[in-house]
């Protein structure tokens, strides 16, 4: 009876080190990493003590990038908590703490410090002192950019920036999105009372309607654009006229364009060096095409201060191997070389097997996905011993 029990406990605990490597040796699921839903915020804003007034620019940041901003409709009110009343939508990483902006200055929130969170829908109310009117003003001129276009064709969007303080000049980052996606910026620097018309293109695939915004910290404009069949919409708008009644196109440049790296994996980007020269007394503004093997690919629209030389830089990814020429606006920027690393395919040690990949036989030393030094086959040998053994005793 004895023997018996003996064998029974043997197999019992044989069973559980297999159960044991069965989990050990299962494979660890993959977290998934879906595209974050983002937060949005809505509440009342008040300045000096004050219900902000209609036409107030409130914006969101994160890590110093506007995320989203709108002008309020009511007074001292921005959004509201359902979904269709024009809340801010901030798209962040879990922690990231997100400032507001009143027609360009920080203000105060409760809660505070705002922490964004997925998917919240959070009151964030406003409190300002000694915020002004806007400084600076965007206003999009719909009658002479080019809103309506076919499928791939490029609409373009003319927007006037007015700095209407009497301080000083003040730098502005001019930022283009569609769809709430940023998709070009600028930065303009303006003198109490100036104006700068800034253009900005983009090329739409499918038909559709699409919101185009154009907006600084302290201000925002938006306009529609149609993407339709037969329309016969004009591939953009050309470069805006020069200030002061030249007549002349302004001369923006390529005079040199490299590559930063000849050789790239799948996969990977290459950074495109541009030099630009503006001959011109005036702020210009220029449409690059990149080409690559001779096909454009993209656009680029870039701007130059008068009589000055700037250098930009565009990025270009390739998945298949193979070389790439690549030029901008005709001047050969170089060829790079799209190829697999030498060790993707064999593997990099004389440790790894006959396929490249590391060792995982089943001679009970380790490896694979099993637990180090006893593999499933192992504790199965392990397992038909120990009741051999036991049956040995009990005989």
């Amino acid at each position: 009876m004895s023997g018996r029990r003996r064998l029974l406990a043997l197999a019992l605990t044989a069973a559980m080190v297999l159960s044991v490597v069965g989990v050990a040796a299962a494979p660890a699921l993959a977290q998934s990493d879906p595209e974050l839903p983002g937060a949005t915020y809505y509440g009342t804003v008040q300045i000096d003590g004050e219900p902000a007034p209609v036409g107030t620019h409130v914006a969101a940041y994160v890590d110093g990038v506007k995320q989203d901003a709108l002008t309020i409709e009511e007074a001292g009110i921005y959004g509201g908590p359902g979904g269709g009343d024009g809340q801010l939508v901030v798209g962040a990483e879990a922690g990231d703490e997100v400032q507001f902006f009143v027609n360009g200055e920080p203000v105060d929130t409760d809660p505070s410090p705002v922490v964004w969170e997925s998917a919240d829908s959070e009151q964030v109310n406003l409190t300002g002192t000694d915020v002004g009117q806007p400084n600076v003003t965007v206003e999009i001129d719909p009658e002479a950019s080019v809103t309506t276009v076919e499928p791939n064709g490029t609409a373009a969007v003319l927007a006037t920036v007015e700095n209407t303080g009497d301080g000083e000049a003040l730098d502005r980052t001019i930022s283009f999105g569609v769809e709430g996606d940023r998709q070009d910026a600028t930065t303009v620097s303006l003198s109490p009372g100036e104006s700068r018309d800034v253009q900005f293109n983009a090329t739409f695939a499918e038909t559709g309607e699409y919101e185009a915004t154009v907006d600084t910290i302290d201000a925002t404009a938006s306009v529609t654009i149609s993407v339709e069949e037969g329309t016969g919409g004009g591939p953009g708008l050309p470069p805006p006229p020069p200030d002061d009644g030249d007549t002349g196109e302004p001369d923006v440049t390529v005079t040199n364009a490299t590559l930063s790296e000849t050789e790239i994996a799948p996969g990977d980007s290459v950074s495109i060096v541009v030099t630009l020269q503006n001959d011109a007394d005036d702020r210009a503004f220029a449409t690059l095409p990149i080409t690559v093997d001779g096909t454009e690919v993209a656009t680029e629209t870039v701007t130059v201060e008068g009589g000055a030389e700037t250098e930009v830089t565009f990025t270009r990814s390739f998945d298949e191997p193979g070389e790439y020429a690549i030029a901008v606006d005709g001047v050969d920027a170089g060829t790079v070389t799209v190829a697999p690393d030498d060790d993707s395919d064999t593997g990099g040690g004389d440790d790894s097997g006959d396929d490249g990949s590391a060792d995982d036989s089943d001679d009970g030393s380790g490896g694979g996905d099993g637990v180090p030094g006893f593999g499933p086959v192992a504790a199965a040998l392990a397992l038909l011993a120990a009741v051999g053994v036991a049956r040995l005793r009990v005989a």
